[in-house]
């Protein structure tokens, strides 16, 4: 239980634009993050540098500064050379606020936070070896599977049914519920 507690507040944390938790995680797990040739310590690091370049002209030094003492830091850095490189060519580019024409605007973009909070579940799943589908989710797909649902009887409801279910929120949607024979038995029903 303390490892989705912890986990959960990585996530806040990075949806706040903090990469201090995940950084202590990464050096708390260093050696298993390295087993498994994770980038996550290199994208949070990145980040970082992203953040400093997104300051304007007072960031750039900052940026350059921080680059130069973390990513060599990085055991075998010379395989995040391209990607070094992509980052620090957004000091050139000079970035400016709403500027769409930027071949880096993936970088620049505010999604990336996001992305950063699914790669961190990714290693997290992959370190523990977790399922990366629910309990839940797993066990009422093989429960649904095992109900004769799959077609209604009329050709205007034939279509398969469809199951979303929203883990986060605990809420479940059954779209398009027919069964192909009455869930009570009737005496003078024959199967067909």
């Amino acid at each position: 239980m303390d490892l989705f507690l912890a986990a959960r507040d990585i996530e806040v944390s990075l949806a706040r634009r903090e990469t201090e938790m995940a950084l202590a995680w990464c050096n708390e797990n260093r050696s298993r993050l390295k087993k498994q040739n994770s980038f996550f310590e290199f994208y949070l690091r990145q980040q970082e540098v992203i953040e400093l370049i997104k300051k304007g002209r007072n960031g750039c030094m900052d940026a350059i500064l921080h680059a130069r003492k973390h990513f060599p830091a990085l055991e075998d850095f010379k395989q995040y050379e391209k990607d070094i490189q992509k980052t620090m060519t957004l000091l050139a580019v000079h970035y400016r606020e709403g500027q769409s024409d930027n071949p880096y605007q993936e970088l620049l973009s505010d999604t990336r936070w996001h992305w950063l909070i699914e790669e961190f579940r990714r290693e997290i799943v992959k370190m523990y070896q977790l399922s990366p589908e629910s309990v839940f989710g797993v066990t009422l797909q093989a429960g649904l599977s095992a109900l004769k649902t799959p077609y209604a009887c009329l050709p205007e409801f034939s279509r398969p049914v469809v199951v979303q279910a929203d883990q986060r929120k605990g809420i479940l949607i059954l779209v398009g519920f027919f069964f192909t024979e009455p869930a009570f038995p009737t005496r003078n029903r024959q199967r067909v």
